[in-house]
């Protein structure tokens, strides 16, 4: 891949790309090649790499060699939720969007979700997604509620923003704080409902824009009930804040916990299904 001209880093970026990385030697690559091969092309993409003791470091660093878009962030462990918040505060551009580095942005990616962005006057925007497994076999197409209405009901019962897929005006983030530290895990969750509480404007577009792959050793799936336990507890915060309080709230949450009850083995059962599909 050639370098990139750097006249393209400039201090008016318009996009900057977030990427937090932990032991993913086997898909990094292929998450970074696909903003690299945007057909939008003013970004910057900050990538930083939390504690990785495998060969994630030395695809970063070469990849950083190679794009002066790229900014790299080397930092012992600390988690998810302190990485995006490190890169957010170090973020030139007006809008952010955020790549894991298991999944695989579509070249239209950024042009589309800016243009939707900007053209619906939106703070925050997703899209649907392809969902495949390790060996790349398709497993579903993810969709989501589309319009701010629907996303804001739909919050309120779970968390229907696919991450993956985010892309948020900067001023919004810091509108309501960044995302809060306190959320090892669903920080994704909580954020959105803050931002429900701080009128932000929902959007989702209906086209796959991204391909999210299916890790059983994924923070998603290895630690799903302190995950669900997460999201009750952004629920409990964003219902204590409403100005009236509905017995319907107490059903939402009783269903995360209804989900926390379901035997591991289960879960173990379909992740192991889902990976042996080729």
């Amino acid at each position: 891949m050639k370098r990139t001209d750097s006249s393209v880093m400039k201090d008016d970026i318009i996009v900057t790309v977030i990427m937090a990385v932990y032991n993913r030697q086997n898909t990094v690559a292929k998450a970074v090649e696909s903003i690299l091969l945007q057909n939008f092309k003013d970004f910057e993409f900050i990538i930083v790499n939390d504690g990785s003791d495998d060969g994630t470091i030395s695809i970063l660093q070469r990849y950083e060699k190679q794009d002066d878009r790229i900014v790299l962030v080397n930092q012992s462990k600390r988690g998810l939720t302190y990485s995006l918040n490190y890169a957010l505060k170090i973020s030139k551009g007006e809008y952010i969007l955020r790549q894991d580095a298991d999944d695989v942005s579509m070249p239209q990616r950024i042009d589309r979700q800016l243009e939707y962005i900007r053209r619906n006057n939106l703070d925050i925007v997703s899209s649907y997604a392809r969902l495949v497994n390790k060996k790349g076999a398709f497993l579903k197409v993810l969709k989501s509620p589309l319009t701010h209405q629907q996303i804001v009901c739909t919050l309120e019962k779970y968390n229907c923003i696919l991450h993956p897929s985010l892309m948020f005006r900067k001023q919004a983030a810091y509108s309501i704080g960044f995302f809060d530290e306190y959320f090892e895990l669903a920080q994704d969750y909580d954020f959105y409902l803050r931002g429900i509480l701080n009128g932000l404007r929902f959007g989702v577009i209906p086209e796959v824009l991204v391909h999210m792959t299916f890790n059983p050793s994924g923070l998603t799936v290895k630690k799903r009930k302190r995950q669900l336990l997460y999201a009750i507890a952004a629920q409990a915060g964003y219902f204590a804040k409403k100005d009236t309080f509905r017995l319907i709230y107490i059903i939402y949450i009783l269903r995360h916990i209804l989900k926390i009850m379901i035997p591991d083995f289960i879960r173990s059962l379909r992740a192991w299904n889902r990976n042996r599909m080729c």
